[in-house]
């Protein structure tokens, strides 16, 4: 992936705001927006200058006024950044030397004949992993707006319990794909997160974390039959972890599933 390429439609974005901005500051008022004290209050003034002389104005009672002059002034402050911004990525994008792995990988075997197949797919391993985490998925869209976690790199997730395992994964330079849609049997079931171990073998994870509901424990219970038709099973691919009574996780259970399952 070259992701220089990616500086050219952030200059476009760029470009395209301040377009906007410069459009929304025409119509803005003229002067200067100022304050000063009277009568023991401070008080929003615009201030002119007319044939060299300076001209000021109460605004007190003139809010449309006031907040014209503030949203003018919090604009001209982003169209200044926007205008740094555009000339360092344009520089940036005109200057960047991009990356080819194709290129790159055509001129090593060009240069060592010796450089076989199979070493290439070694040492590219951990670029497949991470293409296949970021290619397009089908993800589970049931209930999406409970989806309220955030972790740090932006994926939405169900719990604090699920959030702490991403960031595990993360820390670990795991892979992983967060409720991935399967289709087993006629039947659409999603894990909490499928990863991928450096070797290329699929792992599943089931954190459960609602066992004081019976509908749910059911659910979870035919989720386990169909994983097992799939041989996706607790003594070879699928880990299963659950919330304490509390409603919290164990970090040090989580620390050992990867440890002792994922890492090779």
């Amino acid at each position: 992936m070259d992701i220089y390429a990616e500086l050219k439609p952030l200059v476009t974005k760029i470009k395209n705001r301040v377009e906007i901005v410069e459009e929304a500051l025409y119509p803005a008022p003229e002067g200067r927006l100022a304050q000063e004290r009277q009568n023991g209050k401070d008080v929003l003034l615009v201030e002119k200058y007319i044939d060299g002389r300076r001209h000021r104005h109460c605004l007190t009672g003139e809010p449309e006024h006031a907040a014209a002059l503030i949203r003018r002034d919090l604009l001209k402050a982003e169209l200044d950044a926007l205008l740094v911004n555009y000339k360092l990525l344009t520089q940036a994008s005109e200057k960047a030397q991009h990356f080819s792995i194709d290129v790159s990988v055509h001129a090593l075997k060009q240069r060592m004949s010796a450089v076989t197949d199979e070493l290439l797919h070694l040492a590219l391993s951990d670029s497949a992993a991470d293409d296949w985490a970021s290619a397009p998925y089908e993800q589970l869209q049931y209930r999406a707006e409970e989806k309220r976690q955030m972790t740090s790199r932006g994926l939405r997730v169900r719990s604090k319990s699920e959030l702490l395992i991403a960031e595990k994964l993360y820390e670990y330079g795991l892979p992983f794909r967060y409720e991935e849609v399967m289709h087993f049997q006629n039947v659409d079931i999603a894990p909490d997160f499928t990863i991928r171990r450096a070797d290329g073998k699929l792992f599943y994870w089931e954190h459960e974390g609602m066992t004081n509901s019976e509908r749910y424990v059911n659910w979870q219970q035919r989720k386990a039959q169909l994983y097992a038709g799939a041989g996706i099973v607790p003594w070879d691919n699928l880990i299963v972890t659950y919330d304490s009574d509390d409603g919290t996780v164990d970090i040090r259970v989580i620390e050992s599933e990867i440890r002792n399952k994922l890492l090779i």
